[in-house]
């Protein structure tokens, strides 16, 4: 039993391998990369536990109170016809609190993707891709995604004739450090 304010001591027998010795001389070991492990039975607060024996500190997430980057699109800014489609929006990201000044500047947003996309069914989408035609069917989960340009303030434009129909829109920020936003609620619009 080990309990607070003793002191743990380590004692080889002779008659333990390898140490047996047929004289009883003065001897020295030599001992690298030894580890005792000593349970504590007390429980901190209980009656006879002494009070040196507390609970152990939570553990320090240097990410705690971190954000990740967001993004939404401006639904007054949509604007879309077998011409083309006008999205735009903004992004942003709070740097976490107990970052280095190397990390905070990091922590911003640098790029925003968009996937525009009809569903099907099973789980099942057609990505609108850069020359205006729709992908083959495939997997929501697997966005053919288009670059914004700006970050805080973003838009894209494509002026190319885009088949008729009802589409959903969704936004990606991603920052320096490669993270991406959770993901973001669909904006619906209809081209005509």
């Amino acid at each position: 039993h080990f309990a607070a304010h003793h002191i743990p001591k380590l004692e080889l027998l002779g008659q333990d391998s390898p140490y047996v010795r047929t004289s009883n001389g003065q001897f020295s070991i030599a001992v690298s990369d030894l580890e005792v492990r000593l349970p504590v039975h007390e429980v901190p607060g209980a009656p006879g536990t002494p009070s040196i024996v507390t609970r152990p500190k939570p553990h320090f997430d240097p990410y705690a109170g971190c954000g990740v980057p967001t993004s939404s699109i401006n639904r007054r800014g949509t604007h879309a016809s077998r011409r083309g489609v006008v999205l735009s929006g903004t992004a942003g990201e709070k740097p976490c609190a107990y970052a280095s000044t190397a990390s905070r500047r990091r922590q911003r947003v640098v790029h925003v993707y968009l996937s525009i996309y009809r569903t099907l069914r099973h789980g099942r989408c057609r990505f609108l891709l850069a020359n205006g035609k729709l992908s083959r069917p495939r997997s929501c989960n697997r966005p053919v995604e288009l670059l914004a340009r700006g970050t805080s303030r973003w838009t894209l434009r494509l002026r190319i004739p885009i088949p008729r129909g009802h589409y959903l829109a969704r936004t990606d920020a991603v920052d320096a450090t490669r993270r991406h936003q959770r993901r973001s609620a669909a904006v619906a619009f209809s081209v005509t």
